[in-house]
């Protein structure tokens, strides 16, 4: 907590800590122009680069939230859908790293361990899936709950537990 607390992880890119700290200090109305104009330097490395891509799909989203007309949440997942899913899919644009599945989807891993283990294999679908581009395996497991329902996120918590082991059993196999 104390890592987080100082920005660790940032600090070791400070190129790129920079770029953040100046940026949220522009006015919001000039954000959108000030991130697209501004970071691009010959000396930043590509991890850089990457970073400050990332940063900028992120601040122009943020951006777009704050300035759009306020609407009524109709569903638990509408936060998750407006705020959660764009930093996946920037994330995956970005780096190159994974590719994300979403909305009621099932593990490949639990089709392949019903080939061997047909009792052990029960489907379960899930909001989001992230899969690794190098090796194909499922890594980023996604589910979603209401704040208010404490027995929707137990079953979802247990859900998630239940598919991480199922992906782990299938990579060890």
């Amino acid at each position: 907590m104390k890592e987080q607390a100082d920005n660790h992880c940032f600090k070791k890119l400070p190129v790129c800590f920079d770029f953040l700290r100046l940026a949220i200090s522009q006015n919001i109305s000039e954000l959108p122009q000030w991130v697209w104009c501004n970071g691009y330097d010959n000396n930043n490395t590509e991890n850089d680069n990457i970073m400050i891509q990332l940063m900028r799909f992120i601040l122009t989203d943020f951006c777009a939230n704050c300035s759009r007309p306020e609407s009524s949440l109709t569903n638990e997942r509408t936060p998750y859908v407006e705020y959660v899913i764009p930093i996946f899919k920037y994330f995956s644009a970005t780096t190159k790293l994974m590719s994300f599945l979403w909305c009621e989807k099932g593990l490949v891993s639990n089709k392949l361990l019903a080939v061997c283990m047909p009792d052990y294999a029960t489907k379960k679908l899930l909001d989001g899936i992230g899969t690794t581009i190098k090796d194909s395996l499922e890594r980023v497991l996604i589910e979603s709950s209401g704040e208010v329902d404490d027995k929707h996120t137990i079953e979802d918590t247990i859900k998630l537990i239940e598919c991480g082991a199922k992906c782990l059993k299938e990579e060890m196999n």
